[in-house]
């Protein structure tokens, strides 16, 4: 997951590479495009497929949240597919206490992140392969 959205991000320098425990889905990552380093979580699932389609074609419903008054929820950005795969992106404009003056990505950013159709609860292997030797072992993210 973290290959593939080093691959979508915008310029700059990526660094706090982590993940969560055992099969949960979600990376999350750093972004700096020279304005300071700003967090980026992405996690995916899958739900029951909606209506007549169960695979994976169409196009994804997005769906964008914003929380201005708490920089940590900050804004994200949820793409349902068809088939039930579920993309969130976390875009939160703040560092835990330490506020950053913006959020890593913008709304439309952030939107073509959740849309690409290469996420999935499970994913291609090359790319899978390719993520594996370039994130060997990676920290996890706390609770």
């Amino acid at each position: 997951m973290l290959h593939l959205l080093t691959q979508l991000l915008p310029p700059g320098r990526t660094s706090h590479f982590a993940v969560t425990p055992d099969d949960d889905l979600q990376v999350q990552l750093y972004l700096d495009d020279g304005q300071g380093p700003a967090m980026i979580r992405v996690a995916v699932a899958k739900n029951a497929p909606f209506g007549d389609r169960p695979t994976r074609g169409g196009t994804a419903t997005v769906m964008i949240s914003n929380d201005p008054g708490d920089c940590l929820a900050g804004t994200t950005v949820d793409a349902e597919w068809p088939d039930g795969t579920v993309v969130e992106v976390d875009v939160p404009a703040c560092l835990g206490a330490a506020a950053t003056a913006r959020p890593a990505l913008t709304t439309d950013q952030a939107v073509r992140v959740a849309t690409d159709p290469r996420w999935g609860v499970t994913m291609d292997a090359q790319l899978v392969d390719a993520g594996e030797k370039r994130f060997p072992s990676l920290p996890v993210l706390a609770g």
